[in-house]
């Protein structure tokens, strides 16, 4: 004896059966780490082209990174004809999911694209321009401009550049006073810079080139970072700073310390 069941549209049986389809396709989309991990959200920004995952409650902040951008491309005095992708991760995790670096964020070296897990960005985005037009100097001097403009634009009536809230100079002056400060060789090195805490080198040399560019303007900081290489020995450094400042390194670096100090 065989049992028919004749479903219609309205029946109970087939809205159930519906329902419960619809509930394992949503309970299986939210089990799937790599929906999860896409960058499936796109806004399209008057400078850049922003991207994040739809599970990221963070978001991107593009009120502010539009008026730093207004800002950046001024005092650097350079002009962007593109626009730059900004690609927004959850976290460190996330990140590494999806770009293999385990890191808070990296610039691409051959596009205008950088990523980060931070809803803002005033240091990857820096690296991004610089490279792009500039060069791709040794790490002290990299990381270094990047930090010197690492600045909250609503923070202040004027750009007052910062590590982890703390003012650049402040913060170089206790690390020199109480000898944590690498020497200078050491930075100068392409690999020795990284030896040491970034928490203490980057703002150090955050420090240093922003007193640079302070003090003997930003035309020289250019021509030097347009002369240079990532990979540059420590005696090419010397060559192409001298050949940019007139002076040695060492004097610069004198200078700069004796200037925190103060």
């Amino acid at each position: 004896m065989k049992t028919m069941f004749n479903l219609h549209l309205s029946s109970p049986i087939y809205k159930a059966a519906v329902f419960c389809i619809l509930a394992l396709l949503i309970s299986c989309r939210k089990n799937d780490p790599a929906a999860d991990d896409a960058l499936s959200v796109h806004v399209s920004g008057t400078h850049y082209e922003y991207y994040y995952s739809a599970s990221d409650k963070d978001g991107i902040d593009t009120t502010w990174q539009e008026a730093y951008f207004a800002w950046l491309v001024a005092a650097l005095d350079v002009k962007v004809n593109t626009k730059i992708e900004f690609d927004k991760y959850r976290d460190r995790a996330h990140l590494k999911r999806m770009t293999g670096r385990d890191t808070n964020g990296f610039s691409d070296t051959s596009s205008y694209r950088f990523h980060t897990i931070w809803k803002i960005d005033n240091h990857e985005g820096v690296h991004t321009i610089i490279i792009r037009l500039i060069g791709l100097p040794p790490p002290l001097f990299n990381e270094g401009i990047a930090v010197a403009f690492q600045a909250d634009y609503f923070k202040y009536p004027l750009f007052i550049p910062e590590w982890n809230g703390v003012r650049l100079d402040l913060l170089a002056k206790t690390y020199n006073q109480d000898g944590k400060t690498p020497s200078l060789d050491n930075l100068l090195g392409t690999w020795s810079f990284w030896n040491f805490d970034t928490n203490i080198t980057y703002p150090v040399a955050g420090s240093f080139v922003r007193y640079l560019i302070d003090h003997y303007g930003l035309a020289k900081m250019k021509s030097y970072i347009s002369s240079s290489k990532f990979e540059d020995s420590k005696d090419q450094i010397h060559v192409h700073f001298m050949a940019a400042y007139g002076m040695t390194i060492e004097t610069a670096w004198n200078e700069w310390q004796i200037f925190i100090s103060q």
